[in-house]
Parts: C-alpha cells; structure tokens; sequence
C-alpha cells in the first residue's frame, strides 16, 4: 500500500505539470511597458494537489507562500518550482519533527549542504542547491514578516568578533569595496578555521609555516588568479593583526609571494566586427531588448565594470551636461564621464518604452520575478552572456568588453594617465596591460628584420 500510494504521489505530480507546461507562460498577462503589471488569477494546483500540500507539515502556509510570490511579480513556473521546494523541506522537516517554528538559516544550511546531496525522496523533489536556498531564504522571510517566527541572533564567536573588526578596518582605513570586502573576509574567516578549528582563537600561536601550508592546501583547488585573491586578503588581515599588536611584524613576510603570470599576456579582446554583431544582437522592440542593450553600451562606449553598472542611479544622470557620475566604484573614488551620444539615446528609449514604473531611483531593473527590483551583477552577467551566444561570440568574460574599450581608445591615441582616470584605476600599472596589444604602434617602433646577402 505504501508503494502504491508514494506512485500515486508522484503520477500525480507529472500529470499535472505535463498539463500545465504549455499553458505556463501564458498564465499572465501584463498591462504596457511602464505601468504596474496585472496578473489574472488562475488556480496553481489542482484540488488534489491542494489536498496533499495542505497535508504537508508547512500547511497553509504553501498557500500563503503561493500569494507572496505572486504578489512579488513571480513567475508561474517559478512560483511552482518554489512551492515543490517548499513542500520538499517541509516533508524533511517532519521526519526531523522541527515544527515550523524552529526554521533558521542554520536550518536551511542544514537541508541544502547534509539533506540535498543523499535525497533519495520520491520526486518530484527538487535537489539543485542554489535554488532550493534562494526559495527556503525567500519562505524565512515571509514566516518573519508575518511574525509566525520570531528571528533568532546566534551568539557571534570570537572569530566573527574579530572578522567583524576586520571587516570596519576594511572600510573605514583602506576603503575596499562591498565586493572586496566579501572575499577579504570570507578567505580570513578559512584560514582562521582551518589553523584553530574548534579550538581557542589564539592569535599569537600562528606560526610562518601554518600560513605557507594554507596556501599550498588552497592551490590544490584554486586557480592562479583566486589563489594570488587568497594571499592578498591573508596580507591584509595580518596588517590589521599588526595594527591591534596580535601578531608579530615579520609574519606578513611569511606569506608566499606568487609569480604575476598574468602580466605576461596580453589582455583578451573583442574584435570591432565581434562588438557591431553584439549590439545587433539586442531585439530593441522588446523592453529586455532596450534594457540589455543600454547595459552593454555602458560597457563598450564607457568600460564600466559589472558592480557600476548595477548601482547606476537616476541621480547620477545630467542630460543637460551630459554627464554621467559613478558614485559607487571599486576604488570607493567617485568618477565624472562624458554620455557618449550612442548610449544617452538608449537610456532614453528604455526610460521611454521599457523601464518599469516604480519608486526606486536603479537605471536598470528586473522585468520578471521580482519585478522592479534593481538588477544584481550576476543577472547582468546571465544577461550579456545570451547575448554572447546569440552572437556567436565564444566567450563567457563580461570583463571582455571594458579590455575592448581600453584597447581601442588607446590605439586611438588615447594617454595611459587620460585612459587611467576614465576606467577608474588607482595605480598606472594596472593600466599599462592594454599597452601591449596597440599593434599600430608596436609596428612602429620594430626595427626591421635583419637580412644576409649571398
């Protein structure tokens, strides 16, 4: 009877996702581009459906999560993949008999890195790590917003403690970024793990070797770039350990100093015909069109990198003067660049024709699920990287197009200080790279080959 009922369960599910995969993506209908979105009211799940989730260990709260979701501009398919996740952690919930209550992110953690790798549950459950914590996050807050749960502060350890004095010596004395901060941190709080494990934080134990062994156990894994990344935030946080007299000035000596291989090649490029077949590439009837399209040109007319791009405010636009004002760099300097003529007529078009209506002052926003929340990096990225395929373009580095930018403003005639000040670089070493690949003027400063005479 078991074996037959858990088929039952699963026939279920396939019948009713094979009826409804067609009928998915014509579920909503929108009002035009720049007014709020309008979704028909449709059903997700089939009275038999609805019988087995109410009978899931989360409850009415699947229903109530439905809801949210909807109400933030979701997807239907992508309403239904974080419902199935939902009801997943739910059945794992109660053979752990956790009541809802007691669901934290350490919970959660606890389902996506012990539970997600050995699931053997009946399908359809979902098992893709990434997604299943970016749906449970997204039910957390839902639980916290209503006050079905109250929100739970773990006890910092000593570690944190002290990644959190890191962390404000980061921003206030070298002013890194919120991205450089992230991966100073994250690869102290490793090393910090790896040398003390459960024991005391014992800061004058750390001997020159523990620091060499690290980074040899480390380069098993990463690449030249994330390793050389390692060593410079293991750099950093023992200068602040000086700074607060926790360790000794001569262990920062002991941190392996690795070849800069990267400086011995030239910067990859897209060529002038690669570039024209990825603008044309942008379907600019569409609002995605528009809005991908001004993105790229922010990369290819101005070499922004990823981060500006996503931080771009409407505040930072003077039409008048033509202007554009980067405020949130890298480099925690703020930037002035001229509107190149190309990229003020996209913005404008899909400020006109495509930007949806809300409140928030972010150039470039989401058109789905949440719609009118401001893009993130890695949705930029996805974005350009479509863009890349429908090219035909065999690359998948965004930085590729700030490399084209500096290549071909430098072969123009472009100084290495002019061209250091437009891309936003604090030393001239890092600019100087994009020396080597201005062939026309490599040519000519080549002495002409020796010929011998017979």
């Amino acid at each position: 009877m078991r074996r037959s009922g858990l088929c039952a369960v699963v026939s279920n599910f396939r019948l009713f996702f094979k009826s409804r995969r067609c009928r998915g993506r014509m579920a909503r209908s929108w009002e035009p581009y720049g007014s709020k979105p309008r979704m028909k009211r449709v059903d997700l799940f089939e009275s038999q459906i609805r019988r087995r989730m109410a009978a899931n260990h989360l409850g009415i709260i699947l229903d109530e999560f439905s809801r949210d979701l909807e109400s933030a501009g979701y997807l239907r398919c992508n309403i239904q993949k974080y419902l199935r996740i939902a009801e997943h952690f739910g059945n794992w919930l109660k053979r752990r008999h956790l009541p809802p209550e007691k669901i934290t992110s350490k919970v959660i953690d606890q389902f996506v890195h012990r539970h997600l790798p050995r699931c053997r549950c009946p399908k359809p459950a979902p098992t893709t790590a990434q997604r299943c914590r970016t749906a449970l996050h997204r039910l957390l807050e839902l639980l916290q917003k209503r006050g079905l749960i109250v929100q739970r502060h773990e006890p910092l350890t000593p570690i944190d403690r002290l990644i959190g004095r890191f962390d404000h010596y980061m921003l206030q004395v070298c002013g890194l970024s919120d991205a450089s901060r992230r991966v100073f941190r994250r690869n102290s709080r490793q090393f910090l793990l790896w040398r003390f494990r459960k024991r005391a934080l014992r800061l004058e134990q750390i001997h020159r070797s523990d620091l060499v062994r690290f980074v040899g156990y480390r380069a098993k894994t990463l690449r030249p770039n994330s390793l050389k990344l390692l060593t410079t935030s293991l750099r950093s946080f023992l200068r602040f350990l000086q700074t607060e007299g926790r360790v000794k000035p001569t262990l920062l000596a002991a941190v392996p100093s690795l070849p800069a291989w990267e400086k011995s090649k030239a910067p990859l490029t897209l060529s002038r015909k690669q570039l024209a077949n990825l603008l044309r590439s942008f379907n600019r009837s569409t609002s995605l069109g528009r809005r991908d399209y001004a993105m790229t040109l922010c990369m290819t007319d101005l070499g922004l990198r990823l981060s500006e791009v996503a931080h771009l405010s409407l505040e930072d636009l003077d039409w008048r003067q033509a202007t554009l004002r980067l405020a949130k760099t890298k480099t925690g300097r703020e930037r002035l660049l001229p509107l190149p003529s190309r990229l003020g007529r996209a913005l404008a078009s899909y400020f006109r024709h495509g930007r949806p209506s809300t409140a928030l002052k972010s150039v470039f926003l989401c058109h789905h699920f949440p719609r009118g929340t401001p893009m993130r990096t890695s949705q930029i990225r996805y974005a350009i990287q479509k863009a890349y395929i429908h090219a035909g373009i065999p690359a998948t580095r965004i930085h590729l197009l700030r490399h084209s930018f500096a290549t071909n403003l430098h072969q123009h005639g472009t100084g290495v200080k002019e061209l250091a000040d437009l891309l936003g670089h604090q030393s001239l070493e890092s600019t100087t790279i994009y020396t080597r690949v201005n062939l026309p003027q490599l040519r000519m400063v080549a002495m002409p080959w020796p010929r011998t005479t017979t």
